[in-house]
Parts: structure tokens; sequence; C-alpha cells
């Protein structure tokens, strides 16, 4: 069999970077999406930019990045993407804090040392489960595979789950994951200069407002990348296992009588 299609995350980083960088009117779009992403409901309109982006970019098209134009498509597939944001986000920790509220409950109204501890081993079972959910990718993994498919009940479940823990890839989302960690820093100085003014009784609200649509738009554009990054994974993967699918044909016709 032959070796399989090597993959170098960062090379994928370096170019899914100059992809976004070789539009110039970047900072605008990622800009609007930021804007957006701030009334909360308006976040259906960057996800939907963000599959927009992955289809272009697998017919071939990875810049410049889309339009703020046809907003009613944008919306639809921005809603079914919020779909896997919920599904392998969301969902964990709705079910984490009830599973650990039903646990923990009782030992609230115990000792005081009790329910400090309560609170401790709450927070970290919802940092492991978050990091869980981050670490797996499978929210960006789903996304990809829909921008191609189009089909969003084959992204949710444990069909992805084992193409993300297949041992001939689980590599590739790893490498992606590991070199793509760099592009959240941005949002997350940010997010704690906000939380910091936030404390600060006297901020101007319009500084609030200013920081927090820079805290979105940055995670806004380290979702750009990052879908690119995972789009370079996932072909590779995707050319792997039709490779393993011709060799173990050919390894059927050989052995066939």
């Amino acid at each position: 069999m032959a070796e399989p299609t090597p993959f170098n995350a960062w090379q994928a980083l370096r170019e899914s970077l100059r992809a976004v960088f070789a539009d110039r009117r970047w900072p605008l779009k990622i800009g609007i999406g930021g804007a957006l992403m701030l009334t909360l409901v308006g976040i259906i309109f960057p996800q939907g930019f963000l599959i927009e982006h992955l289809e272009n970019s697998r017919r071939g098209f990875r810049t410049p990045l889309p339009l703020w134009h046809q907003w009613m498509d944008k919306a639809v597939m921005g809603l079914l993407a919020v779909v896997f944001d919920f599904v392998y986000f969301v969902l964990p920790i709705i079910v984490t804090l009830v599973l650990l509220f039903c646990a923990i409950f009782p030992l609230l109204f115990n000792a005081e040392s009790s329910s400090g501890l309560s609170v401790v081993v709450m927070v970290v079972v919802l940092g492991v489960v978050l990091g869980l959910s981050f670490l797996l990718s499978l929210s960006p993994l789903a996304k990809v595979n829909f921008s191609k498919e189009g089909e969003i009940e084959q992204n949710i479940g444990g069909r992805l789950l084992r193409r993300a823990l297949d041992p001939l890839n689980r590599s590739l989302y790893r490498q992606a994951r590991l070199a793509t960690l760099p592009l959240y820093v941005p949002a997350l100085l940010l997010g704690g200069g906000l939380f910091e003014l936030i404390n600060r009784l006297a901020t101007p609200i319009w500084l609030l407002l200013l920081l927090a649509w820079l805290l979105a738009s940055a995670l806004f554009w380290a979702w750009a990348v990052v879908s690119q990054v995972y789009l370079a994974a996932a072909q590779i993967a995707e050319d792997r296992e039709i490779d393993q699918r011709l060799a173990s044909r050919r390894q059927s016709l050989d052995g066939r009588p």
C-alpha cells in the first residue's frame, strides 16, 4: 500500500493566511462580520459567509473572500452551520451542567467546605468537556464536510466522530488544531481587556462597544483562517480514504480465484 499523502499543517496555515490577506478588502469584510456577531442573532450571517468561502475554495477560488450579498443564502447556510456549533459545543456543556447539578446539588446545602469543593469540581469538569469539544475539532470538520456534501445529517453524530478518530486521518486534525491555536490569541487578549474594562464602572459605553466589536471581528477572522486549514486537512483525508478504498479493491481483485 502506498504511503499516505503528507500534510504540513504550518504550511496550510501560511497558505490560509495568504488567502485571507490577499483580499484587499478583508478588514472591511471581517469588520462587517464582527458587527453582525454582536447582534447575537446575526451570527448566522458570518457562519453562512464561512460556508460560502469553503464552497468557493473547493472550486479553486480561495481569494477574494465572499461579498456581503445574497443575505438569504448566507442566513440559511449559516443557520445550518450554527447547528454544528450547538451540537458539538453548547449541547455537551448543557448535558454536563444538568448531570453535575443532579450529582452536586445536594452537597451545596452541606458544610461550607463541601460547597467550595463542589464548585471546583464543576469548574474542572466543565473545563475538561469544553477542552475536549474544542480539541476534537468536530464543529469545523462538520462545516468543511457540509460545504462539500450539503447534508447536515451526515455530519451529526457517530459517523463524524468515527471519521475524526479514524487512525488513518486523526493525526491530520490534531496537527490542524495545534497549528491554529495561535489564531485565537488576539481574541483572548481582547476578551481579557473587555472583561477588565467591564469591571471598571467608569468605562464609557462606546469604548466597551468598540472593544466588543474588535473581539467579535478577531474571532470571525480566526474562524475564517481556521476553516481553510481544516479544509486543507480534510482534502488530504479524502485523498487518503480514496487511496485506501482503491488499495482494498486491488487486494480483493488480486485474491480473486
